[in-house]
């Protein structure tokens, strides 16, 4: 199934661009990239991608149905298949079941990442976090990175249920997350749970079996139910050589500063270490701004008690 997939989405993405339903500009805007690397470790890429606000700000082409269910702001929801069929004609998309899960592959008409696909249900459903299906998806598509934010945690708009996949092959070593240091929380069998030395709160989860899977998935779970303020985002990838999956799991807390965010930018890809800027270009942005990632890096971050607990709930389920 993993090839056959592939080779299906690799064709719709590419007849998606060639009938303009991705604008061409912004296909070759992903691949814009300028590396950083901040106080000698801190190391992520800016991408001037100025197209990516034409989504919300757009208007709607056709007539909407009333019963189009909408999402914040009162916007009919793009990710209801009925509703892509009335408004954006040409958008097209490519239908798997996953888990039992009906499931619509869709390019992402505003990506950064190259083959950049919104996996969304095929009905509207609420946006919950759903790790198991999340890791089959990542073995069905070895190559790629599957990402899920959880409820109000980052770019979740709309509330229908989704994750994300893309390739990383656009950036010269791979995501910049996979870099950095990182310091032993527990290792069980072929579980190792590490936490990143990043700004942000970062672990690192890599397993072998599907008994390890749902500690994994236990353990993030328990920690979202702890705590009405927490948030979680997850990457997640398989290597077939290694038979191996990781998980990185960024802990996110709502109480955030918002002096930090000003119109129009920066938009970002947090965890994946990429800055989609939309208002400025690389040098005024790095003229600006250098600090800045680490300021939303650290804004993002758990508090230091929510981290506390996060690390006793693993020693309890991999006791």
């Amino acid at each position: 199934m993993s090839q056959q997939l592939e080779s299906e989405l690799l064709k719709l993405y590419q007849q998606q661009l060639e009938v303009g339903v991705i604008s061409q500009d912004i296909h070759n805007d992903i691949h814009k990239l300028t590396p950083i690397t901040q106080d000698k470790a801190l190391k992520f890429y800016i991408q001037h991608n100025p197209h990516r606000v034409l989504r919300g700000i757009a208007d709607i082409p056709n007539p909407t149905p009333k019963h189009i269910i909408k999402y914040k702001g009162g916007i009919p929801c793009f990710l209801c298949m009925d509703n892509i069929q009335v408004q954006w004609p040409n958008e097209q998309g490519h239908h798997c079941t996953i888990d039992d899960i009906p499931l619509v592959f869709l390019p992402n008409l505003y990506p950064i990442f190259p083959l950049h696909f919104t996996v969304a249900a095929g009905t509207h459903l609420p946006q919950i976090m759903n790790i198991p299906t999340l890791i089959t998806l990542a073995k069905t598509l070895p190559t790629h990175w599957i990402i899920q934010n959880g409820p109000d945690a980052g770019a979740t708009n709309p509330e229908h249920f989704h994750y994300q996949t893309f390739l990383p092959s656009n950036l010269p070593t791979n995501l910049p997350i996979t870099h950095y240091p990182t310091t032993p929380i527990i290792q069980k069998n072929s579980l190792q749970i590490d936490r990143l030395t990043h700004p942000a709160s970062i672990y690192r989860f890599q397993f072998k079996t599907r008994e390890e899977s749902q500690s994994v998935t236990t353990i993030l779970m328990d920690y979202l139910d702890r705590n009405p303020n927490h948030r979680l985002n997850i990457l997640a990838t398989y290597c077939p050589n290694k038979a191996q999956w990781q998980l990185m799991a960024l802990l996110r807390h709502t109480e955030r500063r918002t002096d930090l965010y000003r119109s129009g930018q920066p938009g970002y890809a947090e965890a994946a270490g990429i800055i989609s800027t939309t208002t400025e270009s690389h040098d005024r942005w790095i003229q600006n701004n250098l600090t800045l990632y680490t300021q939303l890096m650290t804004d993002i971050a758990a508090p230091k008690e929510s981290e506390t607990d996060f690390q006793t709930i693993i020693s309890q389920i991999c006791s």
